[in-house]
């Protein structure tokens, strides 16, 4: 019978690592003992319940990397989502900030999403800037992406390693300037550090 690539990862990881003090660490022992008693439903039951406490530990640790509202704007609580293999997987972390002057920014960082895939396609495509004016090739310090205008909208997506894309999108902006400043604010290096190239 074969397991999917995340639950050979836990059994990995508990062989390994040794055993740890915590609920994780039973769930999966329960999982490698249903394993090695070749209950193979009941193991896969059990290890993917670890793995997605696995994945909230992660979760937690990603928010962090949200920054914090600039001077005169207030911020959202930071969210965190994953989604299933069957929707294209991925995990998305997102905070939303606003100002008195109506202006909105979302700051997005995509983790193993299909959009990195996306967005490279884009980049790889020069027809896609000559076909549609309203998006260009952009450059953000060492990091490739692209920036959209429509209206007062503006969108800035960059790829940051090979798991990771960044965007950052604006509301009623007369220009990106924003939107730059929100993404100077992010340790896009600790990004990488974090979730792993």
């Amino acid at each position: 019978m074969k397991f999917c690539p995340m639950l050979l990862t836990v059994l990995a990881l508990v062989t390994s690592a040794g055993a740890w003090a915590d609920d994780i660490a039973d769930q999966i022992d329960r999982g490698l003992k249903a394993y090695r008693s070749e209950s193979y439903a009941n193991a896969i039951q059990e290890l993917q319940f670890a793995a997605s406490q696995i994945q909230e530990k992660l979760n937690t640790g990603y928010l962090a990397l949200m920054p914090e509202p600039l001077l005169g704007w207030r911020a959202d609580p930071a969210e965190a989502q994953t989604a299933a293999a069957l929707m294209g997987g991925g995990t998305h972390i997102s905070r939303h900030y606003h100002n008195e002057s109506a202006q909105e920014v979302t700051l997005e960082i995509a983790i193993d999403s299909p959009l990195i895939q996306n967005l490279n396609l884009v980049l790889s495509n020069t027809a896609v800037f000559t076909s549609d004016r309203s998006i260009k090739p952009y450059r953000f310090d060492i990091y490739r992406g692209a920036l959209r205008k429509e209206g007062t909208t503006r969108e800035i997506s960059v790829l940051v390693g090979n798991r990771v894309m960044v965007k950052a999108t604006g509301q009623d902006l007369k220009d990106e300037k924003p939107l730059e400043i929100y993404l100077k604010t992010m340790d896009l290096k600790k990004i990488v550090t974090t979730v792993g190239d």
